[in-house]
């Protein structure tokens, strides 16, 4: 993030992701995925502020066999625009909305629009937020992205200065594409933190998922367990 002004301020951010699947899943993609996004805001007073984000993403397969031939290893552009509010109404209570255009290129190209809006609370020792937004997601299933609309709370709790407790649910509506009927899904997990000093900490994350297919009368279950080491330098 660097300052314009005194109240102009920009930020630039980029992201690489690489997904790949066990061999005994045949019928999903191997994919790369590439994104970069711009957000300049202006500081109207010091609780409110408005700003555009556009962003970007690149989707490219890396399928094999029958797979290989079809539409859903083509490579896929997501990008668009958006102009969002935010607004601190207390030391507890903020909130933030956006919305805009959305361009996916592709087999399956479209033009919609995209939003979100999120609201936080956030107490002595505890924190909640309640997240509803339509996205484009990169997928394995269609190839390319999915347009989703999800709902997410996250609820955390301080244990002590140094250790977190957390949980979280998700509602998400992917809509239907080629090779991929649409389906709800729905996940519930738990999380734990622990701060070993100040650059290192570890996360501990456990989550189940429920997904039910809507023209195909077909229902999937899946649980993810993940530890992860995170290191922070206190300048970035």
């Amino acid at each position: 993030t660097s300052l314009v002004t005194e109240r102009f301020n920009y930020t630039l951010g980029a992201d690489y992701s690489t997904v790949s699947y066990a061999q005994t899943t045949p019928n999903l993609i191997d994919y790369n995925t590439y994104g970069g996004r711009f957000n300049l805001a202006y500081e109207i007073t010091p609780r409110d502020e408005v700003y555009w984000l556009s962003n970007g993403s690149r989707y490219e397969p890396n399928a094999s066999g029958i797979v290989s031939i079809t539409s859903r290893n083509s490579d896929s552009t997501a990008y668009g625009s958006m102009l969002g509010y935010k607004q601190k109404v207390s030391d507890a209570i903020d909130w933030d909305i956006r919305a805009g255009w959305l361009t996916i290129t592709g087999p399956d190209a479209v033009s919609t629009w995209q939003g979100n809006l999120r609201v936080n609370y956030t107490g002595e020792r505890s924190r909640l937020g309640v997240d509803v937004g339509r996205l484009a997601n990169p997928t394995g299933t269609a190839g390319g992205f999915l347009l989703s609309n999800q709902v997410r709370a996250v609820y955390s709790y301080d244990l002590s200065e140094r250790t977190a407790v957390g949980f979280d649910g998700s509602w998400i509506k992917n809509e239907e594409a080629p090779f991929n009927p649409a389906n709800t899904a729905k996940i519930v997990g738990v999380s734990g933190s622990h701060e070993l000093n100040q650059f290192w900490s570890l996360r501990l994350v456990a989550q189940r998922r429920y997904s039910d297919y809507d023209n195909v009368r077909a229902s999937a279950t899946g649980n993810l367990v993940s530890l992860s080491l995170i290191y922070t330098h206190p300048d970035f």
